[in-house]
């Protein structure tokens, strides 16, 4: 129990062009399963953080409109590249008082420790370099090929 957070990238998958091998491999695989259902997109899970509860307040308020309801929203580029910008200046600073600021701890249903500590700084290097692994990987892309959603579980 508690709050567990989710970043998901979903790809389509064309029968043209340069997806045609891998729309074939992914049907194969699925037509070996018992599936007589044509696969169009595969997802990956991009990031899955536990109980970091000032990342979970940050996508509620900046991609969820305020609304804590563990669904699905489209998170954009520009969205994930405003937190990278954010927990990279919280690093390199590492101050508890610009922190409470600009990347609040949040009170909830087993959200996990609300201090500004060892964990919370954890969770910011692990968001880092999830995210700059997300970007390397979807690269120019993004809003093009890749639909990357977050939801959370509580």
């Amino acid at each position: 129990m508690g709050l567990d957070m989710y970043l998901d990238a979903r790809r389509y998958v064309s029968n043209f062009g340069n997806d045609t091998g891998l729309h074939n491999k992914l049907n194969e695989l699925t037509t070996s399963l018992g599936y007589t259902m044509e696969a169009k997109e595969i997802t990956f899970r991009a990031m899955y953080w536990r109980k970091a509860n000032q990342i979970h307040k940050w996508f509620v308020d900046n991609v969820q409109n305020g609304v804590d309801d563990c669904g699905h929203y489209p998170v954009s580029s520009d969205q994930l590249q405003q937190l990278l910008i954010i927990v990279n200046s919280l690093l390199e600073e590492k101050n508890a008082e610009m922190a409470s600021s600009k990347l609040p701890p949040q009170s909830g249903f087993f959200f996990g420790n609300e201090d500004i500590n060892d964990y919370y700084w954890d969770d910011l290097e692990s968001t880092k370099e999830g995210l700059e692994k997300m970007f390397a990987q979807i690269g120019d892309n993004y809003e093009f090929d890749w639909t990357v959603t977050y939801h959370s579980s509580w």
